[in-house]
């Protein structure tokens, strides 16, 4: 009975650590997508524009 209540207990430690860590590998920077956009100039066709401009309103 002790070793079940030691090993929920750890459980209900670690689970959160473990899935906290995987979420943060998925999170990224809300500017990413205009790394893209370096050294682009005005009459190139350059994808992400798009995506700014929606951003900018």
């Amino acid at each position: 009975m002790e070793a079940v209540k030691l090993i929920s207990s750890l459980s209900l430690i670690l689970l959160p650590l473990l899935f906290s860590s995987a979420l943060a590998d998925r999170n990224r920077s809300p500017f990413e997508f205009i790394n893209g956009l370096k050294g682009c100039h005005r009459g190139n066709k350059t994808k992400g524009i798009l995506e700014l401009k929606h951003y900018m309103e």
